[in-house]
C-alpha cells in the first residue's frame, strides 16, 4: 500500500470549476448573444424591407400608368379635357410691350430706376467678353450686405474684404463657385500666411497683416485639366476689396471638354453643341440647335434695325417641345406676328435643360450682346431641385434622416414624408435662388432691358384621380433621385416659389406673368412634375401672350 500515491478527489476539482467562470469565457459569452441579437434584428430589418419593397413593388403594377411607362406602351387617357382657367378675368389695358403703352413715361420710369441706383448692376461687353468697368465697382459701396451678394453673382466673383488689420477673408460670392470654395478659402489663407510670413493659420479668416497694407496676392484654381490663376482686380477699387473673378474662359472650357464631340451638349447643361441635329423617328418631332446654341431659328448679331427681339430664358422648361416649332417661344413668336403684322418679331428661346440661375448668371453678358427688347424668364424648378435640396439631404439634414428616407418600410407603412419642408430649404432658396433672381432682374434694368417674371406651373391634385398621382409621384421619385418627395410636397416648393417671386417681381418693378393661376391640369398636360406635352406648352404660350399684350 506505501507504494500507491494518494489521488486529489475529483469531486473537489469538478464542484470548484462548476463554481467560477474565467473572464475571457465570459466575454465570449456575451459578445455571442450581442452578436445574436443583432443578427436577429438583421434578418427580421431583411424581411419588413424585403416586404416593403414586394407591396411597393404591388402598388406600382396595379398602376395602369406606371405599368403602361414600364412597358412603353401608350399611357391611358387622362377623363379631362384640355382648358385654360381665368383668362376671362385677366386685366385688360396694360399691355407689357412699349409700342402698346399709352404711358410712356411710367414706362421708362419702371425700366429705370431700382432702389439703390443701376450703376453697380451695369454689364458692359468688350470685344465679345464680359468686362466691370469703374463705375460698377465705385457702386459697390454704396450697396447693402444682400445688394452686395446680388453683385458678386451677377459680375461672377469672389469679394474679398481686408479689415483694418490688414485680415482678408471671402465676403461674398461663395454661392456660385461651383464647388472651388476650397480651393479659393485655401488661397485667402496662403494669402495671409505669405503678408505675415508665418503658417500658424490657415482658415478663410486668415492671419493680420501691416494695417494699410492690404495682402497682394494671387493663386491657382485647378479644375479637372489645367491651374488657372486669378488676379485680384483693384481697378477703382479702395485698398479694403478684391474683385476676383470666377469663371475664366480656361474653367470654361475645361467643362466643355467632357462631352463627346457627337454629344448635344458643348458645355453640360450650360451650353448646347451649335449645330447638332438629331434625327428622331418621323413623327416623333426634332431637335436642332442653331450656331449660338439655342433650339432657335437662326438670329443675327448685331441685330437688325427695326428688328423687336424676346429672349425667353429657362431650363427644359423652357426648351421642351417635341419640335421646334412646339416650344412656347416659337409658339410665342407667331402669335404676335399674327396679331403685329407691320413689325418685324423675333422670339428667341434660350432655355437650356438642366441650367440653374449660376448659368443664366455666366451667360447673361451673352444674353445682353444678343440685343433683346424684353426677357422673359420662366425658371427656378432646377435649383430648386438639383441644387437647394441636395445641398440640405447632404449638409443641413438631421443625420438619422438620411438613412430612414431611403427605407421601403417607411416609404410603405410609415405614412410620414421625410423630404425636406418648405422651411427647411426657404433659406436655402433665399441665398441660392433669390438672390440671384434679383442679380438677373437688376443686370437687365441697368442694360435697360425688361425683365419678366413668370411664375411656374405645376400638376393640380385637386384635377387628377388616385392612379394618376401615383403614376406622377413615381417619376418624381425616379427621376429626381428624391425617393420622399411626392407630387404634394413638390407642389408646396413650387407655390412658395411663386409667391415669392411675384413679391420680388413686385418690389423690383418687374413685370409679373402668373402662369400658374391659369395653367391647370394633370395628365393631360403633364408629362411628369413640371414636363408638359404640346398641349399644355401652346397653352403656355397663350397665357405669356395675352399678358405682354394686354388683352
Amino acid at each position: 500500500m506505501s507504494g500507491l500515491e494518494p489521488q486529489p478527489s475529483s469531486s473537489v476539482s469538478e464542484s470548484g470549476a462548476s463554481g467560477s467562470v474565467s473572464p475571457r469565457k465570459g466575454c465570449v459569452s456575451l459578445v455571442g448573444r450581442v452578436a445574436i441579437v443583432l443578427l436577429w434584428v438583421g434578418l427580421v430589418v431583411i424581411l419588413v424591407e424585403t416586404t416593403a419593397y414586394l407591396a411597393l413593388r404591388k402598388s406600382d403594377l396595379d398602376n395602369p400608368w406606371i405599368a403602361a411607362y414600364r412597358d412603353q406602351l401608350p399611357l391611358p387617357a387622362p377623363p379631362r379635357s384640355v382648358a385654360l382657367t381665368g383668362l376671362d378675368q385677366l386685366p385688360t389695358g396694360t399691355p407689357m410691350l412699349p409700342w402698346m403703352s399709352t404711358d410712356t413715361e411710367a414706362s421708362h420710369a419702371v425700366a429705370a430706376t431700382t432702389p439703390s441706383g443701376l450703376d453697380a448692376f451695369r454689364v458692359t461687353i468688350d470685344d465679345g467678353v464680359a468686362a466691370v468697368d469703374e463705375s460698377a465697382i465705385a457702386a459697390f459701396h454704396t450697396l447693402d450686405e444682400s445688394e452686395r451678394e446680388m453683385f458678386a453673382a451677377l459680375h461672377r466673383m469672389i469679394i474679398i474684404e481686408v479689415d483694418d488689420a490688414g485680415r482678408a477673408r471671402i465676403a461674398h460670392g461663395l454661392n456660385q463657385t461651383f464647388g472651388l470654395v476650397p480651393f479659393l478659402r485655401f488661397g485667402v489663407a496662403l494669402a495671409n500666411w505669405r503678408q505675415r510670413g508665418t503658417s500658424q493659420d490657415h482658415s478663410d479668416e486668415g492671419a493680420a497683416a501691416p494695417s494699410g497694407s492690404p495682402p497682394e496676392f494671387s493663386f491657382s484654381i485647378r479644375d479637372s485639366s489645367r491651374p488657372v490663376t486669378v488676379q485680384p482686380s483693384k481697378v477703382g477699387a479702395p485698398s479694403a476689396y478684391w474683385f476676383i473673378p470666377i469663371v475664366p474662359t480656361e474653367i470654361r472650357h475645361a467643362l466643355a471638354q467632357s462631352a463627346p464631340e457627337d454629344s448635344l451638349w458643348k458645355n453640360p447643361y450650360l451650353y448646347l453643341r451649335p449645330g447638332y441635329d438629331e434625327e428622331r423617328p418621323p413623327g416623333a418631332g426634332d431637335f436642332r440647335i442653331n450656331s449660338h446654341g439655342y433650339r432657335s431659328p437662326e438670329f443675327a448679331i448685331p441685330k437688325p434695325p427695326g428688328v423687336y427681339r424676346i429672349l425667353c430664358i429657362g431650363g427644359s422648361t423652357t426648351e421642351e417641345g417635341s419640335r421646334m416649332s412646339a416650344t412656347y417661344p416659337s409658339q410665342l413668336e407667331e402669335r404676335l406676328r399674327a396679331r403685329f403684322p407691320d413689325r418685324s418679331i423675333e422670339v428667341i428661346n434660350a432655355g437650356v435643360s438642366g441650367i440653374k440661375s449660376t448659368g443664366h448668371l455666366w451667360k447673361f453678358p451673352e444674353y445682353v450682346q444678343f440685343e433683346p427688347d424684353l426677357i422673359v424668364a420662366y425658371m427656378g424648378i432646377n435649383d430648386i431641385l438639383l441644387d437647394c435640396l441636395p445641398r440640405y439631404r447632404w449638409f443641413e439634414a438631421p443625420h438619422w434622416t438620411r438613412l430612414v428616407r431611403y427605407l421601403n418600410s417607411t416609404r410603405r407603412w410609415g405614412g410620414v414624408d421625410f423630404s425636406p419642408t418648405v422651411g427647411d430649404i426657404a433659406p436655402l432658396m433665399e441665398a441660392r435662388l433669390f438672390t440671384k433672381m434679383l442679380a438677373l432682374g437688376r443686370g437687365a434694368r441697368a442694360s435697360g432691358i425688361p425683365f419678366v417674371m413668370c411664375s411656374v406651373a405645376h400638376p393640380d391634385l385637386t384635377m387628377m384621380e388616385a392612379d394618376e398621382i401615383g403614376y406622377i409621384d413615381f417619376l418624381a421619385r425616379s427621376q429626381w433621385r428624391e425617393p420622399y418627395m411626392g407630387l404634394p410636397r413638390y407642389i408646396e416648393y413650387i407655390e412658395y416659389f411663386n409667391s415669392r417671386l411675384a413679391a420680388i417681381a413686385s418690389e423690383e418693378g418687374h413685370p409679373f406673368i402668373p402662369v400658374a393661376a391659369h395653367l391647370r391640369g394633370g395628365t393631360e398636360l403633364f408629362g411628369d412634375i413640371c414636363h408638359m406635352y404640346d398641349e399644355g406648352i401652346a397653352l403656355k404660350a397663350e397665357i405669356i401672350y395675352r399678358y405682354l399684350v394686354g388683352e
